[in-house]
């Protein structure tokens, strides 16, 4: 298992980074740049192409979903080979002296970007991979259910389309629960590369699901991060080498996007925001638009398509960080009276776009949404300025540099870096202490979830952090080589920056818990088998064995609060239900919910299961109480009723034939 684990960690790099390296080098990006922006166009092929074949009736497979990426960029790169363009053409980063490592002299973006994703490598498989007992190990939490069976839907089916993606792709439509066969828009960008990665592998979901969430963060967070710094903070070569460490330092990012959801969608989509900004910023501060018009549009096109299908959200995250980056040109573009008129029509323009947006039909589910969880001001602020964001991740050595360098921002003159971390601080708060106006109009895009921000506020201030830690070095080492040797300086600031890497790393959880302890240890209980979980390894072995006990294919009743949401996508298992509360079900499926235990006396609720086709029921937590049983944070006490028709099912009741039992686990005959 662990070698399909790491044939699948290679397919998802190869898909991930060869066809856009290939294809952003043709468009004359340099090396580090085409690099870090590669999955930008392999993500933006992988999502449309299925939009398009589900049109035309054409399957999706590895032949017409990656194929095409792939060819698309070698087919660019030679023509760029071929064409023989000068170095001059090519949009590249400001140069930097070359670095000495062991001895040797290497090119400084290599040595750097490699050892962003070094570290970031190296946490990673401390935090993540150390904490998986199998490498099909998955988190039975909400988000899952979406995640995990509609990558199953979509292997099922051939129908990979975000226009139109459901969990019963491959259903007929009696056996679907919902009002409607009919779908609308999902980003299921993150599950169109997971599928062709199971294709290429022949491997299991929840193994490729494990292995794109490494590859994401040990190598696309990291470069992101890396080129954002490096655009930023070009003039300060030490910032940039320092971001290598701070990159991986919070525990927000990443950690947040296994803790809470997860939410593996809105993970890539984050980290690719960084690169797409940085060549923006690349692109306009050496007044490159009209040079490379056409690269420049091709590259919007293809980021802003990969960034809306991956995850909506983070296209309003890069919105964000353009308006301030705008102004700043503006700022310096301009003077006198055209800077005044300039600043002002770009920030109404702004605020008018992002006031229309509110009005956007397709954006009133996620506007609308509302996250509860509440606190005071106090609790809200004391957790930003520690940059724990709850749980009690304090941080307080990021906390330090973040606040060196704000000051650093302020007494260079480029207090618009701040204006983005602060903008997604003011929304952690807002949505922390229930402010619905501020949460409606400024974080109603991101669903009003104060972790979305966590995450992107950490992201935006990992520069400034850096150049802070930076500044505090410098200020040791003058501090102490004034009153003594160069020599002792060194050693003296070598130290304090192994303390602080000690601090922040170590994952202590005895007698000082630590917020790296804290996360590792929330990790490890998520995937553990020693824990019991909604769907454990027992009972995911128990519906093996059912399912060699029934035809292959058929149709199997099932209570999802109980696991069997899961079934469809860890087993195979045809399940009726596939969510632990579909919110658009059907009023047959309505009935089988609350009135399935009737079926013997009761022949309307005879006559529904006999058009679904059913024969079987499964149910994993006979005769186990709401108080008693391990259930998901969303199954609440008001849910109950609507399942008692199923969840009241035993042995004894009329209309059921046990088939396969085992402790609290059984599979009934529907007769």
């Amino acid at each position: 298992m662990w070698i399909g684990f790491g044939a699948a960690l290679v397919a998802a790099v190869a898909l991930l980074y060869v066809p856009g390296y290939l294809f952003w080098r043709g468009l004359r990006l340099s090396h580090p740049l085409a690099l870090c922006c590669a999955p930008l166009f392999g993500v933006f092929v992988y999502a449309t192409l299925p939009i398009v074949y589900y049109e035309l009736g054409v399957p999706c497979s590895v032949a017409t979903v990656a194929l095409p990426a792939l060819l698309a960029g070698v087919l660019c790169f030679a023509i760029r080979v071929w064409t023989a363009r000068g170095s001059s053409d090519v949009i590249e980063l400001e140069p930097q002296r070359p670095v000495r490592v062991v001895g040797r002299t290497v090119d400084f973006d290599l040595a750097v970007l490699v050892a962003y994703i070094a570290v970031a490598t190296l946490v990673c498989l401390w935090m993540f991979v150390s904490n998986l007992p199998r490498p099909d190990t998955f988190f039975s939490r909400y988000d899952n259910q979406t995640h995990l069976n509609l990558v199953r839907a979509f292997l099922d089916s051939g129908k990979w389309s975000t226009l139109h993606a459901n969990v019963f792709l491959a259903s007929v439509p009696e056996a679907c629960p919902l009002d409607s066969t009919t779908s609308g828009f999902y980003p299921a960008a993150f599950h169109d590369l997971t599928s062709l990665v199971c294709l290429l592998t022949s491997t299991s979901v929840m193994v490729v699901t494990n292995a794109v969430v490494v590859v994401v963060f040990s190598i696309t967070i990291p470069a992101g991060l890396y080129l954002l710094a490096r655009v930023l903070l070009q003039d300060n070569r030490a910032a940039v080498m320092a971001g290598a460490v701070v990159s991986s330092a919070s525990v927000i990012l990443p950690w947040t996007f296994v803790l809470k959801g997860p939410t593996w969608p809105d993970m890539i989509a984050n980290s690719l925001v960084p690169a797409f900004v940085a060549i923006i910023m690349i692109v306009v501060n050496r007044r490159m638009v009209r040079t490379h018009l056409a690269t420049f549009a091709v590259f919007c096109v293809c980021s802003l398509g990969t960034l809306a299908l991956m995850h909506p959200n983070s296209v309003f995250t890069a919105y964000v960080f353009c308006c301030a980056y705008g102004a700043h040109a503006i700022w310096h573009a301009t003077q006198g009276r055209r800077r005044l008129v300039a600043l002002t029509a770009f920030v109404v323009a702004a605020t008018v776009a992002w006031i229309l947006f509110h009005f956007a039909p397709m954006l009133q589910s996620t506007l609308n949404y509302k996250y509860v969880e509440h606190s005071g001001y106090k609790r809200a602020l004391g957790t930003l300025a520690l940059l724990s964001f709850g749980r009690g991740k304090y941080q307080p050595v990021l906390a330090l540099g973040l606040l060196a360098g704000a000051w650093c921002c302020v007494r260079n003159r480029r207090v618009w870096l701040l204006f983005v971390p602060a903008f997604f601080g003011a929304c952690y708060v807002a949505t922390r202490v229930g402010q619905e106006f501020v949460k409606y109009w400024l974080a109603g895009f991101w669903y009003t979830n104060p972790y979305r921000f966590a995450t992107r506020l950490i992201t935006f201030a990992i520069p400034i952090m850096a150049m802070g830690f930076v500044h505090l070095a410098g200020l040791l080492y003058a501090r102490v080589a004034r009153g003594g040797s160069h020599a002792l300086a060194r050693r003296v600031t070598a130290a304090s920056v192994l303390a602080c890497c000690i601090v922040n790393f170590v994952p202590l959880t005895t007698p000082i818990t630590t917020a790296y302890g804290r996360v590792h240890t929330e990790i490890h209980n998520i995937y553990t088998d020693q824990i019991e979980h909604v769907y454990s390894e027992r009972e995911i072995a128990f519906v093996n064995r059912a399912m060699e006990a029934m035809p292959q294919g058929a149709l199997v009743l099932n209570f999802p609060n109980d696991g069997t949401m899961w079934s469809y996508a860890v087993n195979g298992l045809n399940t009726y239900f596939r969510d632990r509360s579909p919110w658009r079900i059907s009023n047959n499926a309505k009935v089988i919910g609350s009135s399935l235990n009737q079926i013997a006396t009761n022949p309307e609720v005879r006559d529904i299961v006999r058009r679904t086709g059913a024969q079987y029921l499964i149910m994993l937590d006979v005769g186990i109480s709401y108080e008693d049983g391990v259930w998901i944070p969303q199954y609440y006490k008001g849910d109950v009723a609507r399942w008692s028709g199923v969840s009241t099912i035993d042995d004894n009741t009329p209309g059921f034939t046990v088939v396969l039992a085992e402790d609290d686990m059984r599979l009934y005959r529907i007769d």
